[in-house]
């Protein structure tokens, strides 16, 4: 009996497992992510920019990186942060974006998003490195329970079968390991 094992993962082997971070892709990454035959692209869908004023939402830019990734052949995997003014707890640090949210407006926004991508994007992550100074002003306790738990909850009751990846830390510093405990 004689077995061959390939030494390296086939394309299409390597296509499902590899992923690039692309931010907020024009049509010209996205097409090179395609031409290095990943299959994910990570991008960040800013909080901000889809409901800057609450209940008024702006999906152009996210539909077309949606749409375009998909028409590659893409998933997507969004990563939900970075609330408006309107949604947060009042600044402490003179930037507006990285506050806390207010206490079930995350989780409405994280529900609204789901939804609309329910079928096209299947895994979701919340905010990104709250571990690093000037990513989020909270306490660990606050992410816990204004992001992790609500934004889980809304994901979730947004599109059941959806999946909630993370944490979306850095892994460097001092806190990574608190706040990895802290979230499993």
């Amino acid at each position: 009996l004689v077995l061959a094992i390939p030494l390296l993962p086939t394309r299409m082997a390597l296509a499902a497992t590899v992923g690039v971070n692309t931010h907020q892709p024009a049509p010209d990454v996205l097409d090179a992510a395609k031409d290095l035959g990943v299959g994910w692209i990570r991008i960040d869908l800013n909080w901000f920019q889809v409901e800057p004023s609450k209940g008024a939402y702006n999906w152009a830019l996210i539909d077309g990186i949606v749409d375009g990734a998909r028409r590659r052949g893409l998933q997507v995997f969004p990563t939900l942060g970075y609330a408006p003014s309107w949604a947060s707890e009042p600044d402490r640090d003179g930037i507006a974006t990285n506050n806390v949210p207010k206490a079930g407006e995350y989780g409405r926004f994280c529900q609204a998003v789901a939804a609309r991508y329910a079928g096209k994007i299947t895994h979701f992550g919340l905010w990104n490195e709250p571990n690093l100074s000037g990513f989020f002003e909270g306490t660990m306790g606050q992410w816990i329970d204004r992001v992790v738990l609500e934004g889980t909850r809304g994901i979730k009751a947004g599109c059941p079968s959806c999946k909630v990846l993370g944490p979306e830390l850095a892994t460097v510093g001092k806190e990574y390991a608190n706040y990895l405990d802290a979230a499993l």
